[in-house]
């Protein structure tokens, strides 16, 4: 029997076809090689309906939820972190060293702008403290060894006596050194 070969011309629609007629093992095998096909085909049309073809074979699956890899919900922030951390925070004039915006280390020694009191006015330093003393003797004539010191007659001191402790500071300057630069501060207490 004589040979008969039929020369067969590649197309882009030839192309398109195969690339379609592909089994699914194929595909499988190597899933790139189908879309790189259509990629390599240089008819517009031709492309287009071979990609076409080809995403209407895949699978589109899901991912699938798991119950495992739920996410917390996250915490509320203490800080905000969308602001920069060397912002310059405007303050109500009033508040000054009392604003509790600030620290307590920040409003004592007025380490911020906003943390301001001004000078000579009287600041809280130490706890206040009030005492009651009482006593079971008391030497009602005392004496000394120094002339004219000595008591010539009984006084009647009380046996009991109160005391309260009443501590303060005052700001006498600022800006001594720093000529008032906006975040640099000195002060003299």
């Amino acid at each position: 029997m004589p040979s008969c070969v039929i020369p067969l011309k590649v197309t882009p629609v030839a192309l398109a076809l195969a690339a379609l007629l592909a089994s699914p093992a194929a595909q499988a095998q190597a899933p790139n090689a189908a879309w790189q096909r259509c990629a390599a085909i240089s008819d517009s049309a031709a492309r287009l309906t071979c990609f076409d073809q080809w995403a209407g074979q895949q699978a589109w699956q899901a991912p699938a939820a798991s119950a495992a890899q739920e996410v917390p919900p996250a915490a509320p922030s203490l800080v905000d972190t969308t602001l920069p951390a060397t912002r310059m925070i405007e303050v109500a004039q009033t508040a000054g060293c009392r604003d509790p915006q600030y620290s307590s280390l920040s409003r004592f020694w007025e380490l911020e702008t906003g943390s301001d009191c001004g000078t000579f006015s009287f600041r809280g330093y130490r706890p206040i403290t009030a005492s009651v003393v009482t006593a079971s003797s008391v030497n009602r004539q005392p004496t000394s060894s120094a002339p004219d010191h000595s008591a010539a007659q009984s006084i009647p001191y009380r046996r009991t006596e109160a005391r309260l402790q009443l501590s303060v500071r005052t700001k006498i300057a600022q800006g001594l050194f720093t000529q008032n630069h906006p975040t640099r501060k000195d002060s003299l207490w």
